[in-house]
């Protein structure tokens, strides 16, 4: 009981770091001036009230046309309901369209009814690439040893977005802004996918 209870102290103090971090470097609504923030998250979100001869079936058949394409970012199926009215793909950032700096992963969760579409897409993740390197010893100049370094392989560092620092190492904010970009392009293009039979309502 007091190992749990140690537990659960430790993932408020992480969960209200977090929430600390990404307050203090909002600037207009936006974290650090780039990304849009909803309900204490890095969010895009978009509803679109459909209009005309529309039902959830058709919907979903333009929702995974627009996945199977795959022209921003990879997409892999995560779920779907027909009767709950929802579709979960996860998605990855093209490499030739971002850098060589960061894989950059998300979801994007699509809830249909006959007469709305709600899009979200959240939950991004930067996972960057580290090489490793371990001390090794070589035999140069006439047999005298000296210390070295070799690659030994390469570790995965993912953070959430909502974590990050940027204008420090690979997160500048050139290439944050490159990121939402990418991010507002999907958007757009998943709206187009519906634009037919709908409009669009703020948040």
């Amino acid at each position: 009981m007091r190992t749990l209870t140690l537990l659960s102290f430790l993932i408020s103090i992480v969960y209200a770091d977090a929430q600390d971090n990404l307050h203090s470097n909002i600037e207009n609504g936006k974290f650090y001036g780039i990304f849009p923030v909803a309900e204490n998250y890095i969010a895009y979100i978009d509803t679109l009230v459909l209009t005309g001869p529309v039902n959830k079936d058709s919907l979903y058949d333009k929702a995974k046309a627009f996945f199977d394409q795959k022209e921003d970012a990879k997409y892999y199926l995560e779920s779907e309901d027909r009767d709950a009215g929802e579709l979960v793909y996860q998605g990855e950032l093209n490499k030739s369209i971002m850098s060589d700096k960061s894989d950059v992963h998300f979801s994007v969760v699509l809830h249909f009814s006959d007469t709305i579409c709600s899009i979200r897409l959240s939950d991004i993740v930067m996972a960057s690439s580290k090489a490793q390197y371990s001390p090794a010893m070589s035999n140069m100049n006439g047999g005298m040893t000296t210390t070295g370094s070799v690659k030994t392989g390469v570790k995965e560092t993912a953070m959430q977005i909502e974590n990050i620092t940027i204008d420090k190492s690979e997160f500048s904010r050139k290439y944050c802004e490159k990121i939402n970009s990418r991010f507002l392009t999907i958007m757009s293009g998943l709206k187009t996918t519906f634009e037919i039979n709908s409009t669009s309502v703020s948040q």
